[in-house]
């Protein structure tokens, strides 16, 4: 039996006879999870809102840390793409983040590493990944909330004023906002 800790998940595995596992997940409250497709990873968000960590399911391992930014927000919601290559993170700010993730074929990422990241062992923050990508909503968007998704190669962004966005990924790597809509119910 766990005792639930501030910060802390427990991932009860689908096999009965497998142990629970622990992850110290935050300091703070986990306000936001994702699981991937495969069940093999999960996304948190504390309740700062300023990092975001995957772990690895099975072993309960940390796979990396990434930055939203330094300023606190509200995490709203994470996602993963269909293969677990990468993850979406939409706050109370207009900025979406996508985060390119590690993989067993890519043990580097691309996302953007802080220039002290050598100094990561000293200064925590230092050895944050930030996000490969961004796309930014209009502002009464993201005070309304939304919700975005990356699947077909491109950025898929509903938001609660009824606006459709889609953001194409370019061969540079950059969105480029390909269409924007108002959804008629």
């Amino acid at each position: 039996m766990s005792t639930k800790v501030e910060g802390q998940q427990s991932i009860q595995p689908y096999i009965r006879d497998e142990k629970m596992i622990d992850i110290k997940a935050h300091d703070t409250e986990v306000v936001q999870m994702a699981l991937s497709l495969s069940g093999l990873l999960l996304a948190t968000a504390s309740q700062r809102g300023t990092l975001i960590r995957t772990f690895d399911t099975v072993k309960g391992e940390q796979l990396q840390e990434l930055r939203r930014g330094s300023n606190p927000c509200t995490i709203q919601f994470i996602s993963f793409d269909k293969e677990a290559r990468s993850l979406c993170v939409c706050s109370d700010k207009p900025k979406i983040h996508i985060f390119h993730l590690k993989s067993e074929e890519k043990a580097e990422s691309q996302n953007t590493k802080s220039y002290f990241s050598m100094m990561s062992s000293v200064i925590s923050v230092a050895g944050s990944e930030w996000s490969a990508m961004q796309f930014e909503t209009d502002a009464e968007d993201s005070q309304a909330g939304f919700k975005a998704v990356l699947f077909n190669g491109g950025l898929h962004v509903v938001t609660r004023n009824r606006k459709y966005y889609r953001a194409g990924l370019q061969n540079s790597g950059l969105l480029k906002r390909d269409e924007e809509n108002e959804l008629t119910l």
